[in-house]
């Protein structure tokens, strides 16, 4: 590739919503490792996200929002997977919670899970929810 030639970026870009109101996380599913870690390098650098196949990053001091942003997900397609995807909807499910103050630590004294515990699962099932359909429709499977 001559020094005139870009080579053009390729990215799936969307929101995800925990409880389908303000707060969100910024998804971007990266057409490969290389690019994806290429950001995230411009973006985080002395983070040590040189390796990562996915990742989930928020603004530091981690009360700040923008526009009601509180973190983005990051994915590549070559490293797509359910598993990749539910254990980073859960670090952003854990991010959210703890900026709304919900607390999932509560311990379990009767065979009913507590109210914050279940607001926690649903705002979870929410981002996963959100994903695989946006991934579905735009045939990433």
């Amino acid at each position: 590739m001559s020094e005139k030639q870009e080579r053009t970026v390729e990215v799936l870009h969307f929101k995800v919503y925990p409880e389908y109101k303000r707060l969100h996380f910024e998804v971007y599913v990266w057409n490969n490792r290389r690019d994806m870690r290429a950001y995230l390098k411009g973006g985080y650098p002395g983070k040590g996200l040189n390796k990562v196949l996915a990742c989930v990053t928020w603004p530091d001091g981690g009360s700040k929002t923008r526009n009601g942003c509180i973190g983005e997900m990051h994915f590549n397609r070559q490293d797509l997977s359910a598993e990749i995807v539910a254990h980073e909807a859960t670090h952003a499910a854990i991010r959210w919670a703890r900026y709304t103050g919900v607390d999932i630590s509560e311990d379990v004294t009767s065979l009913v899970a507590p109210e914050t515990e279940e607001r926690f699962c649903y705002a979870l099932g929410a981002v996963v929810e959100q994903i695989e359909s946006v991934l579905s429709d735009n045939e990433y499977k």
